[in-house]
């Protein structure tokens, strides 16, 4: 698997993602458990480092 980057812009939006994951009051996990995705992939999208598509941040953002 490539290595992955993250930019300004991903780490404001990975910011964004944690401060709302914290609000619902749950954890990356659990979430990473309901999107049926692995906790790797979480990670990145909270670190900025992308690696979802647009109908994977729908999901996430619903």
């Amino acid at each position: 698997m490539p290595k992955r980057n993250s930019s300004v812009v991903g780490r404001e939006f990975g910011q964004g993602v944690r401060d709302a994951i914290e609000q619902s009051g749950m954890t990356q996990r659990r979430l990473a458990e309901l999107l049926d995705w692995q906790e790797a992939k979480m990670s990145d999208a909270v670190n900025g480092k992308g690696g979802i598509t647009e109908v994977e941040l729908i999901r996430l953002l619903s």
